[in-house]
């Protein structure tokens, strides 16, 4: 086992080696509105989306009839309905506002109708009867009086309103004429005028009570937006060997080592025992290679679902990103596998782009060697190794072969790590990445294990079975450990940082000072390094399990296929 420092140190190495020679383009991040509409296409309920994408709110009555032709559970169903009602909020709130009508407004323009309408002379009306004829119109909207609390009274005191005439429109409206003040007085029934208020019998205005107690006091609370969750579980420890100076100035050092050891034990510690939920893994379930592409079609809209829904379920906001198609690559380097795979041109139905293919191979030839992945190869030797396969790889495959049969096991693993953090999109995908990454917040070891066979199975094809041909190799490392010294603890180490980009991690610049950084940054990277080994080491741990489709969400998908099929075949007899 690899002492702390000497961890972090072959760590910081694996993630400074990665080159910055590859341009890639912006991914975009879609935010919770967009997630929601994303959500709905990923779960096959298009036909809701495009609701949604016209500006229509989704009817319940749509959503039932949606639902009933699948066969989900409770909280399947709850994670679709929770998508629709922020969809539905999204699209209520875009509608214009009717503005809403003031009494007074209405009040006046019947005043000003009614007295078009009667020849009687304004002056020999009394207020009184004017309210009366207002309140008798059947055109006339009429308010019911609101009986307002009145409060301690306060002694008497001269208005400050100038004394004046008063208008004809407020003598009519019961307005106090000995005090000259625009207030409503209380003899004024169903007619409610905004901005005034009412007299008490002695002539003053009631008080408000207010209380003392600032309500926004109680509330606050202290938020510490910046640090990371995975951060707040993790604790710092303290090791012999010196590596950042404190503020005191005696030296410390933070125990990486430590970190991954208490995240993996919060996250994994039942996967590589016998004792997961039999209820979820079942032994008869079947391998995602063995299905159709017709039957897996089907069944990725459920492993999605069930995933979300998981998320959901402890509260785990995930980024769900956009993969760019503005990528600079070369022949080999800096490539999709999907485009990898259509320049092989080879006819080979296994999906895994053949230099993946003939690089494991070697290595696995010699996978008893000494320092494997561990040990790094000579820089120059290594950039001679990737130019060669670079410029002739696609031209002269056997002239390529036959120097990679030459080559080192160190420079050919420099080769395997370069290769996989040059991709555009990386073996994770651009949209799942960040939830390998966020099942670190799982509490519960077994719905630790559902989330990441869930995202196994949710992989491109491409993605996939590449992934399943570098664990295979992983595995076979940790399984010589009594030749090269490498367990499967030192193989997810050195490993994690080909799976989980540097750059979705840390700075664009990708290069750790340890000398120049602060200790508050230095934690954080340190603590999301230790949380990519733990969920690394958790994947080798599960090994072939991933690729197991759950029993139940097989039978969810079975029956959800069974019932498209009946309804295709009453659709064609009805249009035949």
């Amino acid at each position: 086992m690899m002492e702390s420092e000497e961890a972090l140190k072959y760590f910081i190495n694996e993630v400074k080696d990665s080159p910055q020679s590859i341009v890639y383009g912006e991914e975009r991040v879609l935010n919770e509105v967009e997630q929601a509409a994303e959500f709905l296409n990923r779960a096959g309920l298009t036909d809701l989306s495009k609701l949604y994408q016209e500006g229509k709110e989704i009817p319940d009555k749509l959503v039932k009839d949606s639902f009933s032709h699948r066969h989900l559970t409770p909280k399947q169903a709850e994670t679709i309905k929770s998508r629709i009602r922020t969809l539905n909020k999204t699209v209520r709130s875009r509608q214009p506002r009717r503005k809403r009508q003031d009494i007074r407004d209405v009040t006046w323009k019947i005043e000003d109708a009614n007295l078009s309408a009667r020849s009687r002379s304004a002056d020999s009306i009394s207020s009184s009867d004017t309210v009366n004829d207002l309140t008798s119109d059947e055109d006339i909207l009429t308010v019911p009086p609101v009986a307002l609390p009145l409060g301690p009274l306060n002694q008497k005191s001269k208005s400050k309103h100038p004394k004046g005439p008063i208008s004809r429109e407020k003598k009519k409206f019961g307005i106090n004429k000995e005090k000259g003040s625009d207030v409503a007085n209380l003899g004024s029934e169903n007619v409610v005028l905004k901005g005034y208020h009412i007299l008490s019998e002695n002539g003053t205005f009631p008080m408000r009570e207010r209380s003392g107690s600032d309500p926004l006091r109680d509330s606050k609370q202290k938020i510490n937006d910046d640090v990371s969750p995975t951060y707040q579980k993790t604790k710092v420890t303290k090791c012999q060997s010196s590596f950042l100076p404190s503020e005191n100035g005696q030296q410390e050092m933070l125990s990486f080592e430590g970190m991954v050891r208490e995240s993996l034990e919060n996250m994994s510690r039942d996967i590589e025992s016998d004792n997961l939920n039999c209820d979820y893994m079942d032994k008869s379930g079947m391998n995602v290679e063995m299905l159709s592409d017709e039957d897996y079609q089907y069944l990725q809209p459920i492993l999605y679902v069930e995933l979300i829904a998981i998320l959901d379920q402890y509260n785990i906001a995930y980024l769900k990103r956009k993969p760019s198609n503005k990528t600079k690559g070369g022949n080999v380097f800096g490539v999709n596998l999907s485009s990898l795979i259509m320049r092989d041109m080879t006819g080979d139905s296994t999906m895994i782009p053949e230099i993946f293919q003939t690089i494991v191979s070697e290595l696995n030839n010699r996978v008893t060697e000494d320092g494997i992945l561990r040990i790094a190869s000579q820089k120059h030797k290594l950039e001679t190794l990737c130019n060669e396969i670079e410029l002739n790889y696609y031209n002269n495959k056997s002239s390529v072969n036959k120097i990679v049969k030459e080559a080192t096991v160190h420079e050919l693993t420099g080769v395997l790590k370069r290769l996989l953090r040059d991709l555009p999109d990386p073996i994770f995908t651009v949209e799942l990445c960040d939830m390998f990454y966020k099942t670190s917040l799982i509490n519960n070891p077994n719905d630790t294990f559902k989330a990441l066979n869930l995202l196994v199975l949710l992989l491109p094809v491409q993605h996939r079975r590449t992934f399943k041909l570098l664990l295979d190799f992983l595995l076979n490392v940790a399984k010589h450990e009594k030749f090269n010294r490498m367990n499967l603890h030192n193989v997810a180490m050195i490993s994690a940082p080909s799976f989980f980009p540097p750059r979705f991690l840390l700075p664009k610049d990708s290069r750790i000072n340890v000398k120049e950084i602060t200790r508050e940054e230095l934690v954080k990277q340190i603590n999301g390094a230790a949380v990519c080994c733990s969920i690394m080491e958790s994947l080798l741990q599960a090994g072939d399990k991933l690729w197991i489709v759950p029993v139940y969400l097989a039978r969810q998908a079975s029956e959800t296929q069974k019932r498209a099929q009946q309804k295709k075949e009453v659709k064609f007899i009805v249009n035949w």
